[in-house]
């Protein structure tokens, strides 16, 4: 009778301890991820319960249309859970052979949508089988245990199960953790694996089998704080109905569904009662605040509407009324004198009227003339139709529109922009370039005409005459204006110097000495052209050897100077953020400066290099 009594009270205890296993009183919620207002929760039941009539109310208002399953026909989400075996040396034997065992129980109670991940740890974590749901992967990762080691790496083999649920994208998962002794030796810090598990909704049930080292504040502390349940077990042939139950609770879930009608950033309490079951599960949560940027995505402003309350078209209009009003006050101060000098101008050239100094020019006069009149000469001998002060003015108007146009695109194109008066000025210089070089090439030949005319019998002005009739552009239109200011009583070798300072030409400087030879002694000219056109041409040539040899220079400048441009351009439309930090952080905008600055050191540098004269 004695040990009938004994049995009875080990049955007894048994059965407790199983019911402790099965945490199967009452009901709870656990909330999973979801977009407001749509809200989503795991509605755990005893065992043995069914969920025939459930009631939701968030702060005492009931809601309607309420959905509710079975997680086991629930289509479109996936649930998974890890099983994590203690693999330490004092599971050696016995402890650890139940362990699996009772795993393999937990996983015959599972249902059709729950996929099964394993992972073992001692002091270090193993990953035996990933999430899966083929049973017979299941059943070979846990047929046989592996070997034990030194250490308990609790934490660290929970972080990796999180991390593993991640990966998996289970939207509902679950960590059943068994060990025999406190945490020794994890890397992964208690709170951060905490919070890890809070934020992907993930629930540990932890189960403590008694031993030498068993200290159950570990993990009693972890189901705490991820909403699981702990479990005792005094020997390790209790783990077979611990798992069995919590195998059972799993499979006994509903997913339960609906849309919310809370106020934005309120606090709401979630109350769930289900028929025939005692008690309630409760859950809070805070509705998210209303979006500021809703209003002007949901009124659609058009193109025209933005660009018109743009703070830039306000600077153009701004720009533009100030131009004009400058352009009046310039029509206005205008005096008559100028007006008749810049109609003269267009057919011979006029000094200024306080120039006391003789007629006699150089060519080194032009740097001595100020950006203003450079820019003026550029624009004449390029012939563009316009003067130097509509060119600012349209260069300006286009610099702001562009500016405008890229800020509304991103900011690195606006601040490029910004560089348009430099392009400008560079294509103005380039194309007056490009004609005194097409000046000095055509000049040869046109000493050549010079001389045979002379020849002929003509003077030196008639000669220059039959040039005009025969040269091509741009030596007919300055030997044309040449002849104009001989006729209005410039001497012949001034009107040849003034050429010669214009087109940058000092071959054009030795005809006007010739030409001063002849005025002051009326010495022959024909044969000293005929020398000075064959020196002109023999440089000529050399200068068009000189450029191509330096052409791969010219085009390695280019590629040089434009690439950086070109790679910022592009990542910028690809990716604007990858950039952001060059203009908003000091440290970048520094860095943005001294790379700005040494691509233009460089491409000067270069320009130096290349450019040799001859």
């Amino acid at each position: 009778m004695r040990r009938l009594a004994l049995l009875l009270i080990a049955l007894a205890a048994s059965g407790a301890g199983t019911a402790s296993a099965a945490g199967g009183n009452g009901v709870k919620l656990t909330a999973l991820k979801s977009k407001f207002p749509e809200r989503s929760y795991i509605l755990s039941l005893p065992s043995g319960s069914q969920a025939s009539d459930v009631s939701v109310r968030e702060n005492g208002q009931p809601v309607a249309d309420v959905a509710l399953g079975p997680t086991s026909a629930v289509r479109g989400r996936t649930f998974g859970t890890v099983l994590l075996i203690d693999a330490s040396n004092s599971m050696e034997g016995r402890p650890l052979a139940d362990a699996f065992a009772a795993a393999r129980a937990f996983v015959a109670r599972r249902n059709a949508n729950q996929r099964i991940a394993v992972v073992t740890f001692d002091g270090s974590v193993e990953t035996r089988l990933g999430f899966t749901s083929k049973g017979s992967a299941v059943d070979a990762a846990l047929a046989s245990p592996p070997a034990t080691g030194e250490g308990t790496r609790v934490y660290d083999a929970v972080a990796e199960a999180l991390a593993l649920l991640r990966s998996a994208h289970i939207a509902s998962g679950s960590i059943v953790l068994l060990s025999d002794g406190a945490d020794t030796g994890s890397v992964a810090s208690p709170e951060k694996t905490f919070q890890r598990a809070r934020a992907q909704h993930v629930r540990v049930f932890t189960v403590g089998l008694e031993s030498s080292q068993f200290d159950e504040t570990t993990l009693d502390s972890i189901a705490a704080q991820t909403n699981g349940s702990y479990s005792q077990a005094t020997k390790s042939t209790d783990l077979a109905p611990i798992y069995d139950a919590l195998g059972s609770r799993l499979a006994n879930e509903y997913l339960l569904q609906y849309k919310s009608f809370a106020n934005p950033s309120e606090h709401v309490d979630v109350n769930v009662t289900v028929a025939g079951i005692s008690g309630s599960a409760r859950a809070t949560y805070t509705s998210p605040a209303l979006a500021t940027d809703l209003a002007p995505s949901a009124i659609h402003r058009s193109l025209v509407d933005r660009i018109m309350q743009s703070s830039v078209t306000m600077l153009v209009i701004i720009a533009l009324v100030a131009t004009l009003l400058g352009l009046a006050a310039t029509g206005i101060l205008r005096t008559r004198r100028s007006e008749f000098r810049r109609r003269l101008g267009a057919f011979v050239s006029v000094q200024a009227a306080d120039e006391d100094q003789p007629a006699q020019e150089d060519v080194s006069e032009a740097k001595q003339q100020t950006w203003w009149q450079k820019l003026e000469l550029d624009i004449e001998i390029a012939e563009l139709n316009m003067t130097p002060t509509q060119l600012v003015i349209v260069t300006l108007l286009a610099t702001l529109v562009v500016v405008w146009i890229g800020s509304l695109i991103s900011v690195v194109l606006a601040i490029i922009a910004l560089a348009l008066p430099i392009v400008a000025r560079m294509y103005v210089r380039s194309r007056a370039d490009r004609k005194k070089r097409q000046f000095g090439e055509q000049l040869p030949d046109n000493l050549q005409v010079l001389s045979s005319a002379l020849r002929a019998g003509h003077s030196l002005v008639g000669a220059l005459s039959v040039v005009v009739d025969d040269a091509p552009e741009p030596s007919r239109r300055e030997f044309r204006q040449v002849l104009a200011d001989e006729q209005v009583g410039t001497p012949l070798d001034d009107a040849l110097r003034r050429v010669a300072t214009r087109m940058e030409s000092r071959d054009l400087e030795q005809v006007a000495l010739v030409a001063a030879l002849q005025r002051e002694t009326g010495a022959g000219a024909a044969e000293v052209l005929e020398r000075v056109a064959e020196t002109v041409r023999d440089r000529a040539a050399l200068r068009r050897l000189v450029r191509v040899l330096t052409a791969q220079g010219r085009m390695a400048r280019w590629i040089v100077s434009g690439l950086p441009v070109a790679l910022l351009l592009v990542i910028s439309v690809l990716n604007s953020q990858y950039m952001k930090p060059m203009f908003t952080r000091t440290v970048g905008q520094l860095i943005f400066a001294f790379a700005g600055l040494m691509v233009l050191g460089g491409s000067l540098v270069i320009k130096k290099i290349i450019d040799i004269k001859v």
